[in-house]
């Protein structure tokens, strides 16, 4: 996360044209001449480390909560390292409709109008580039592989659960494993939301 917050705040510090699929960075890789096709691959390759690494952050808590008599312990003697190749070799699949598209950025970006009418200057430089929305065979590619990380994450997530749940009925643990098994699950989930809460206003009402 901190990666992509590098990327996103210094290198390439997008402006994103919403509702049209069109993005302009203008960060440090454009003063530096880097072209916007280029940007927007390397923000997608940081999004496949990031996401093979929250993949094999649940799969080392699972690792640790899963019983050898578990149908899912199989999984553990895998090498990691293939996992890790894998899941990130499937975020990688987002650049292909991106690399593939047909359309022109200009053809796009003149479409795009339709529903972003009237755009800042920086719409049409060079430095923004405008994604297709057209359903092509490596787009469902893409989606497809989105859901397999997903449900990926989802398994890891509701089986540690529940051997967390059948551990809690163990008198073999002590209450102070027990206790961390908890804690380390817990902050596994937070790490990956990384919350930010908001602080609270300390300012009083005015009286009405």
């Amino acid at each position: 996360f901190l990666l992509l917050s590098i990327f996103y705040s210094i290198l390439t510090t997008p402006i994103h044209f919403f509702p049209a699929q069109v993005r302009c960075s203008i960060g440090f890789l454009r003063e530096r001449g880097v072209g916007p096709l280029f940007q927007v691959i390397v923000v997608h390759f940081v999004y496949a480390g990031i996401v093979s690494s929250v993949v094999l952050l649940f799969e080392n808590r699972h690792r640790h909560l899963a019983p050898t008599t578990d149908f899912s312990y199989r999984i553990h003697k895998s090498p990691r390292i293939l996992l890790g190749i894998l899941n990130f070799s499937v975020g990688v699949t987002n650049t292909i409709p991106v690399v593939l598209q047909e359309e022109t950025q200009e053809f796009l970006k003149l479409k795009y109008l339709e529903v972003l009418p009237c755009p800042m200057d920086l719409y049409f430089d060079a430095c923004s580039f405008a994604q297709s929305k057209r359903i092509t065979g490596w787009s469902l590619l893409a989606y497809s592989t989105n859901v397999l990380i997903t449900l990926e994450i989802a398994f890891f997530i509701t089986h540690c659960f529940f051997c967390l749940r059948k551990s809690q009925l163990v008198d073999t643990f002590s209450v102070r494993t027990k206790r961390l098994q908890v804690a380390f699950f817990k902050a596994a989930i937070a790490q990956v939301a990384a919350p930010v809460k908001k602080p609270e206003s300390t300012t009083p009402n005015p009286k009405k």
